[in-house]
């Protein structure tokens, strides 16, 4: 039976506004991390083959149930010795080692993990993780699942073998000719737009995207080249972005996500601002408070926090011994649908960013002021 087609002949006016379904900012304390760390380390492994344990928002709600609306957030555990289960999706995930050593297999590369690694796993590559120490091996996960899951398209499967074909090379090898360099390709209209045959559709230009790492030794490095040397006038944020060159002009981690490093000097705070991209802070070092649209919060190291979701006016600011954290946002998805928006002050004009002229900070007038 056919379900029954509605019209809305009031859309304009029905449609939700900015903000109306704001989730508020939350903090999940280093306290109640470590005791689900413990949980899942008595834990039997689950049938996929993982401790695994996502952090859901109370305002989460199926399908797509995250820790912000479109960002999920877990707990992975790996006893000493013990690998997982091959994994496969089309999410991508990023992850961040809390503690331990250990490595992640995707498809054929192996990366090695240690306290404050980064890295990647792209979509639709077979991983699976091996504790290589003699301590647990904690992590988190970033991943797009809930927005997969509201789109009713989370692909996932415990594969048989680790490498999948048809991952950056062809199945059957490099053909002569591909079958899109025979179609239609034809301008039309005189704005340069043209129309493309069906083999445009599924023969797309490959962009080869693979695992990466991150390691905190390298990064804390050219943290200290990138942040520490920028004038105290400076009014930007000071924060290192994890690129991936694959990602173009998304700027990102992954082509959803992207994970920067941060940190302020003692006593520093951030002027209000709003973005569309919803952000997570996970805070490495020091302690500090947010305020969250009119919600003000308390955090510490250890802690991980919803610190801005989408278009919440917020600011951060460190305490008496600084702070140093990763935030991870979904400011790459954004981009990608061009439906990014940021208000870098809040009396500020509200900019499409990779549209319009991105904001500017005072970066060259604090360096001349400087030298």
């Amino acid at each position: 039976m056919n379900a029954q087609v509605q019209f809305d002949s009031q859309a304009l006016n029905s449609y939700a506004p900015l903000g109306s379904f704001k989730w508020p900012g939350l903090i999940v304390p280093k306290e109640a991390i470590d005791l689900e760390v413990e949980r899942l380390a008595d834990a039997d492994l689950s049938e996929g083959g993982f401790r695994l344990s996502r952090i859901l928002h109370p305002s989460a709600s199926a399908p797509g149930r995250g820790f912000t609306p479109g960002i999920d957030v877990s707990i992975n555990v790996v006893r000493p010795g013990e690998s997982t289960r091959p994994f496969l999706t089309n999410a991508t995930y990023l992850g961040f080692c809390l503690r331990g050593d250990g490595e992640v297999t995707v498809g054929t590369r192996t990366l090695a993990l240690h306290k404050w690694s980064v890295w990647t796993v792209p979509s639709m590559r077979a991983f699976r993780y091996v504790n290589t120490g003699k301590e647990l091996l904690v992590f988190l996960t970033y991943s797009n699942i809930p927005l997969l899951e509201k789109m009713c398209m989370h692909f996932f499967e415990n594969p048989a073998k680790m490498h999948q074909p048809g991952t950056n090379e062809p199945a059957r090898g490099a053909p002569a000719v591909r079958a899109r360099d025979l179609a239609v390709n034809q301008p039309v209209g005189p704005d340069g737009g043209r129309i493309l045959g069906y083999e445009y559709c599924v023969d797309i230009d490959v962009v080869p995207s693979e695992a990466m790492v991150w390691q905190w030794k390298d990064v804390a490095e050219t943290m200290s080249m990138t942040t520490d040397v920028l004038p105290k006038t400076y009014d930007g944020r000071r924060v290192g972005i994890l690129y991936d060159p694959a990602t173009g002009r998304l700027n990102g981690t992954t082509n959803a996500l992207f994970a920067a490093f941060g940190q302020k000097e003692p006593n520093a705070e951030d002027h209000l601002h709003r973005h569309s991209s919803c952000s997570i802070n996970y805070y490495l070092a020091g302690s500090g408070n947010s305020i969250v649209d009119d919600q003000r919060m308390e955090w510490k190291a250890g802690d991980l926090q919803f610190a801005a979701p989408a278009w919440s006016a917020h600011r951060h600011a460190s305490g008496p011994d600084g702070l140093r954290g990763l935030t991870v946002q979904d400011h790459p998805f954004m981009i990608g649908m061009d439906a990014l928006i940021w208000q870098e002050r809040t009396d500020g004009p509200v900019l499409r960013l990779g549209g319009d002229v991105g904001a500017e900070t005072n970066l060259v007038e604090a360096l001349n002021a400087a030298e």
